[in-house]
């Protein structure tokens, strides 16, 4: 039988002080039926569309002129609070997810990729 190795990495941002997971992710109903607002996240895997072949987005993210894989996210938010954003990426998606960043009037933007395989 094959051995499956498990690893476990440490966050690599302090915890989020004075921001809440909804902040960054965005909030739903109880049922989770209904989107009661997008928190920072500016654009997602359905952006255009989702394509089932590809497993992405069908448009490019307007930020990072990529397509947006299966999972991922691009968050937006300001400079001052982006390491209890990245906090919280990490915390829904796994250490080291932020794949990609890019700083803009005083904001920045991150690519949070899936990690917690």
């Amino acid at each position: 039988m094959n051995e499956l190795k498990l690893v476990v990495l440490e966050p690599t941002f302090p915890e989020a002080k004075e921001i809440t997971q909804d902040d960054v992710w965005g909030k739903t109903s109880k049922d989770h039926k209904t989107k009661i607002h997008n928190g920072m996240v500016v654009a997602n895997c359905t952006l255009g569309g989702f394509d089932d072949d590809k497993l992405q987005s069908k448009e490019k993210c307007p930020i990072f002129d990529t397509y947006i894989d299966w999972k991922s996210v691009t968050v937006v938010c300001p400079k001052e609070i982006s390491e209890q954003v990245a906090y919280w990426l990490e915390f829904n998606h796994g250490s080291d997810c932020i794949s990609a960043v890019k700083e803009f009037g005083g904001k920045i933007a991150f690519r949070s990729d899936y990690m917690a395989w």
